[in-house]
């Protein structure tokens, strides 16, 4: 069944996938959402700030401050590439300030050779969370994991003990991860890879509480050594259209144009439509957006070996969901 209905964005009690009884909205002061009501943009002022990083501190997560004192970093976030908090991937003051949630989605996934894929699933509430993983295959196909995670507590799920591992469009996935016993959680998707056989690394997010319409991008580059991707989720029950727009560095742009069948996850590799080229009509910024009023949510995973022509040769990979207004 459809991960979410309608076209409008869900409530915080989002209906579960078919056969899982959907997950009631929090009613405690602990469990609130600060700063966001569902279908809205989420704008958190310091003093909204203060209170979601109080309500962690409360429950006993570590919460991570700038030389303000106002904005929650991302300490305790997988950080693969140094000891600097690498903010592409740990979008956390807009997740800090509306967590938690009973429901996080996530469009890029994948078992394949040379791909690791976990979920990483904290309970910081005082009884156990029964929680549901479903899974949206490339090639229409779909399962689910039930997870019991003990109080105030952390779980990882390791996605390849579930799907197993191939070389095809049956291991590429996008998935929900939904607590289905009335309580609310945070989860989050570390990947690790070794990306053509060649380019190493690994690349975490925080999921999507909800799918959008469109979802921007300002990073983009088909540049040689650089490989940057669109996975698209469509949880619904029709079929989506989907229209990415690219803004490119030198102020032309380009379209491309899909479908994505319901129920499934689609893999837009950029270098198939903007070639390949050492210049600024190769540098992107992208818009996704669903044009037939259903609802999505898109990542944009890349890879790359940063200046691979010389003596650096960085390999690694990054990825984000994209912003949504």
């Amino acid at each position: 069944g459809p991960l979410y209905a309608g076209t409008t964005s869900p409530p915080v009690a989002a209906p579960a996938a078919a056969g899982v009884a959907a997950a009631p909205a929090a009613t405690n002061a602990a469990q609130s959402t600060p700063a966001q009501t569902a279908g809205q943009s989420t704008k958190v002022t310091p003093a909204q700030r203060e209170t979601a990083a109080a309500k962690a501190a409360a429950q006993g997560l570590q919460v991570g401050k700038t030389t303000t004192g106002l904005t929650p970093t991302p300490g305790g976030v997988p950080d693969y590439f140094g000891p600097y908090p690498n903010y592409a991937n740990s979008p956390l003051p807009t997740a800090i300030a509306s967590f938690p949630f009973p429901k996080f989605y996530f469009a890029e996934g994948m078992t394949r050779p040379n791909f690791e894929t976990y979920f990483c699933i904290q309970n910081p509430n005082a009884a156990q969370a029964q929680v549901v993983i479903t899974y949206l295959k490339g090639n229409g196909s779909s399962g689910q994991q039930q997870v019991d995670i003990p109080p105030n507590s952390r779980s990882t799920v390791r996605a390849k003990d579930a799907l197993g591992e191939g070389d095809d469009t049956a291991h590429d996935f996008s998935s929900a991860v939904t607590c289905v016993n009335g309580l609310t959680i945070i989860a989050e998707r570390p990947m690790y890879f070794n990306y053509a056989g060649a380019w190493t690394g690994g690349h975490d997010v925080m999921g999507a509480t909800s799918p959008q319409a469109s979802f921007y991008f300002a990073e983009g580059t088909c540049r040689p050594n650089f490989d940057p991707y669109i996975c698209i989720l469509n949880g619904g029950n029709a079929t989506t259209n989907v229209a990415i727009t690219y803004m490119k560095g030198d102020g032309t742009t380009t379209q491309q144009f899909l479908s994505v069948p319901k129920g499934t996850r689609s893999t837009v590799r950029v270098i198939d439509t903007l070639g390949v080229g050492n210049d600024p009509a190769h540098d992107f910024s992208a818009k996704v957006e669903c044009t037939n009023g259903q609802l999505i949510l898109a990542e944009r995973p890349m890879y790359f070996n940063y200046l691979g022509a010389s003596n650096f040769n960085w390999t690694g990979g990054h990825d984000v969901v994209g912003f949504t207004p």
